[in-house]
């Protein structure tokens, strides 16, 4: 018995949004049958290196899923996050 593959969904290169949060909702739509992402593509819509989510994630300051030795990144989550963090600028 064969087991079912997945089909890929090809994303094609454009010029990158201007905000991370935006990046994150386009992201949401063409990965809406697979929420959970890699640090790598989580890494590469917020515009930050892998190695810093994960070094986020492992002092538990980013919302993640840990499956096994496994760290995956729910990208609505990381919507949330992103509006919890923001820092507004002062009034003049």
């Amino acid at each position: 018995m064969t087991e079912p593959t997945h089909s890929t969904v090809s994303r094609k290169r454009t010029t990158p949004a201007p905000g991370a949060k935006k990046r994150l909702q386009q992201a949401r739509a063409v990965s809406a049958s697979s929420p959970l992402v890699t640090a790598k593509e989580a890494a590469e819509l917020l515009g930050v290196p892998d190695t810093w989510l994960l070094s986020q994630a492992r002092a538990k300051r980013i919302p993640h899923h840990k499956l096994g030795h496994y760290v995956r990144f729910d990208l609505e989550q990381l919507i949330l996050w992103l509006d919890e963090t923001r820092i507004e600028p002062k009034p003049r």
